[in-house]
C-alpha cells in the first residue's frame, strides 16, 4: 500500500472533476465498500495521510489543467518545494490533448500524461492510459471474439481522416496561429505540431495502396461523426459506435495513430476488445514502456518509418502461427486488463518509482 499525501486546501466541490484520482477515492463521504465499489482497487492500493513526511508519494491535488486554466501555477510549484524539502518524489497528473510542460525540471518530478513526449527528459515522463468502461461485454459478452488467421492481414480503421484540400488547408491554417500563440506565451497549451486528419490519411492510404495487405475502412469528416453526448457515443446503440466496435472485430489489426493529441484512445479500446493495435509512434509515451515487450504484442512502427509500415505489419503477422496469432489476441486482452484499465494501471501504479 502506497502512502499518499495531497494539499488538502488546494481542493474544492466545484472543481472535483479535476481532482486527482487517488484523491477522489478518499475525498467523499462514502464507506469503504462503498469506495471501493465505485473505485475499484484505488481504495486498497492508497493510504492518504496528513504530511509529506509520513508519505510515499507527494501528490499534486489537482490535475494539472486546473492550475494552469486558473493561473494557480506558483501554488504547484509551492507544492514542489515541500515534497523536495521532504524528499518525496512529487506526482503530477495531466488530462488532454496538450503535453503538461510542467514548469520545473528534476527526476524527482513524475508527470502520468496521455499526450506527452517520450524523448522529452526535463522530468520522468509516464504514458497514462485513458480510462473508459470495458467494452467487450456488451460487445461479445465477456468472452474475446477470437480470429482465425489469414494469409493476409486484415487492417480496420474507422473513424476521422482528411477529407479535402480545402479542410486540410483551414485546420491547418488554425494550428498555425496556434503555434504562433504558443510561440508568444500567449496561450498555456502547446499545439500539435500538424495537421492530424491529413496524417491520418497519409497513413491509411500507404495501407490501403500495398498488396501486403488488406484493408477495411470506415471513413468520418467528423470527430466521433459528429455525435456530441459523451453518454451517447459510447453506446452500442448509437451507430456510429456500433460502426466502430464493428470494424475493430471484424478485422485482424487496428491502425492507431494520434489524433489532436500524441496519443490514440483506440488503441486501448482495441486492446480492450482483443484485438491488436498497430501503433504509428510519433514520440508516444505508452505506459508502462520499460515494463512492457510491446513489440511481442503489437507491430510497433516509428512515423519516420510510415513507407514500410504495411511490409512491417505482413512481416510481423507471417511469422505468428494459426495459434499464436489466436493467442495474442487474448493476451492483448489480458494486458488491457491487467495494466491498462484503471484497476490495471493503478495496481501497478508503485512500479514506476522502483
Amino acid at each position: 500500500m502506497q502512502r499518499v499525501y495531497c494539499d488538502r486546501d488546494h481542493y474544492t466541490d466545484e472543481h472535483r472533476r479535476l481532482l486527482n484520482d487517488i484523491a477522489k477515492t478518499f475525498w467523499n463521504p462514502g464507506t469503504p465498500e462503498q469506495r471501493r465499489a465505485t473505485y475499484g482497487t484505488r481504495a486498497d492500493l492508497f493510504e492518504m495521510v496528513d504530511s509529506p513526511e509520513r508519505a510515499d508519494l507527494y501528490v499534486l491535488t489537482m490535475k494539472w489543467p486546473h492550475y494552469v486554466e486558473h493561473g494557480l501555477t506558483e501554488l504547484a510549484l509551492r507544492s514542489l518545494a515541500r515534497a523536495r524539502e521532504a524528499r518525496k518524489p512529487f506526482v503530477v497528473f495531466c488530462v488532454g490533448d496538450s503535453p503538461a510542460n510542467f514548469p520545473a525540471n528534476g527526476n524527482d518530478i513524475h508527470v502520468f500524461e496521455s499526450s506527452g513526449y517520450q524523448s522529452r527528459h526535463h522530468q520522468r515522463i509516464h504514458g497514462m492510459p485513458p480510462f473508459f468502461e470495458d467494452p467487450l461485454p456488451a460487445a461479445c459478452g465477456d468472452t474475446v471474439r477470437v480470429r482465425d488467421k489469414q494469409p493476409l492481414p486484415l487492417i480496420g480503421f474507422c473513424g476521422q481522416a482528411g477529407s479535402s484540400l480545402a479542410r486540410h488547408a483551414v485546420r491547418a491554417a488554425r494550428i498555425q496561429a496556434r503555434k504562433a500563440q504558443w510561440r508568444l506565451k500567449r496561450s498555456p497549451w502547446e499545439p500539435t505540431p500538424f495537421e492530424h486528419t491529413w496524417f491520418r490519411q497519409r497513413v491509411l492510404d500507404t495501407f490501403a495502396r500495398s498488396s501486403a495487405v488488406t484493408t477495411q475502412y470506415v471513413l468520418r469528416t467528423k470527430y466521433r461523426a459528429g455525435i456530441q453526448s459523451a453518454a451517447t457515443r459510447n453506446d452500442l446503440v448509437e451507430r456510429s459506435r456500433r460502426e466502430f466496435v464493428d470494424n475493430v472485430l471484424d478485422t485482424d489489426y487496428t491502425l492507431c495513430m494520434r489524433g489532436g493529441g500524441n496519443f490514440s484512445v483506440r488503441f486501448y479500446e482495441a486492446l480492450a476488445l482483443g484485438r491488436i493495435p498497430i501503433l504509428i509512434d510519433t514520440d508516444c509515451a505508452i505506459p508502462f514502456r520499460d515494463r512492457v515487450d510491446w513489440h511481442r504484442y503489437i507491430p510497433w512502427i516509428d512515423a519516420r518509418d510510415l513507407n514500410d509500415a504495411p511490409q512491417i505489419v505482413a512481416d510481423f503477422h507471417a511469422r505468428l502461427t494459426a495459434a499464436e496469432f489466436r493467442d495474442l489476441q487474448l493476451a492483448c486482452r489480458q494486458l488491457w486488463v491487467e495494466r491498462l484499465s484503471a484497476d490495471g494501471f493503478y495496481t501497478h501504479f508503485a512500479e514506476h518509482f522502483n
